[in-house]
C-alpha cells in the first residue's frame, strides 16, 4: 500500500451517485451529454403563406439548458 490514502468522496458527491440528479433535481450529465442536450435547443423562423415577413421564435429550453444557461451568464 502506498503512502498516500485515497480520497473519501464527499457526501455530495455519493448522493449524486445514488441518485445520478443534481441537488436542484437535474439529471448528472457528462460532458458529452451535457453538450449533446444543448444542441437540441433550436431558432424557428416562420414564414406566413407567401407573404415575405417572417419572425424567429426561439425554442423554450429545458430546465437542464436553462440552468447551463443560468451558469454561463447568458
Amino acid at each position: 500500500m502506498g503512502p498516500v490514502a485515497r480520497p473519501q468522496p464527499s457526501e455530495s458527491v455519493r448522493a449524486k451517485k445514488t441518485t445520478k440528479r443534481t441537488p436542484d433535481g437535474l439529471p448528472v450529465h457528462s460532458f458529452q451529454t451535457l453538450l449533446a442536450a444543448l444542441a437540441t435547443q433550436a431558432r424557428v423562423t416562420y414564414r406566413l403563406g407567401t407573404a415575405e415577413a417572417t419572425f424567429t421564435k426561439l425554442l423554450t429550453p429545458t430546465p437542464l439548458q436553462q440552468k447551463a444557461y443560468d451558469l454561463l451568464g447568458l
